[in-house]
């Protein structure tokens, strides 16, 4: 048995190991190894298929909040941004899920009413 994480499993790899009867990528699919050699050398290949799903689902929502709160532009801001006077409509810290929060932000003031 061959346990790999996407690797290249090429013709030369299993010519190496003959007695080789299974190979297991530990990734969402076989995308490294020679299938078409694998078969003629009755080789078995099996892939962990939804392995990443979790981390791909929390790092989706880690980007949207993100997004959310502006933290990409929170580096530059402060550099670009001159003299007081940020409110929430500059505030790099954004939005929350419910509008627009700054309250507790360094360097931003409070949200004011529209209007």
């Amino acid at each position: 048995m061959l346990v790999t994480r996407p690797a290249p499993v090429t013709e030369r790899v299993l010519d190496a190991c003959p007695r080789l009867r299974l190979v297991a990528v530990c990734a969402g699919s076989p995308a490294g190894v020679d299938l078409d050699a694998a078969k003629t050398r009755d080789v078995r290949v099996c892939h962990a298929a939804g392995c990443d799903a979790a981390a791909a689902a929390e790092h989706t929502l880690g980007l949207m909040l993100a997004v959310l709160r502006r933290l990409p532009w929170a580096g530059t801001t402060p550099r670009t941004t001159s003299g007081p006077g940020w409110s929430w409509r500059t505030c790099p810290w954004g939005w929350s899920a419910t509008g627009p929060s700054a309250t507790g932000s360094p360097g931003c003031s409070a949200p004011s009413a529209p209007g």
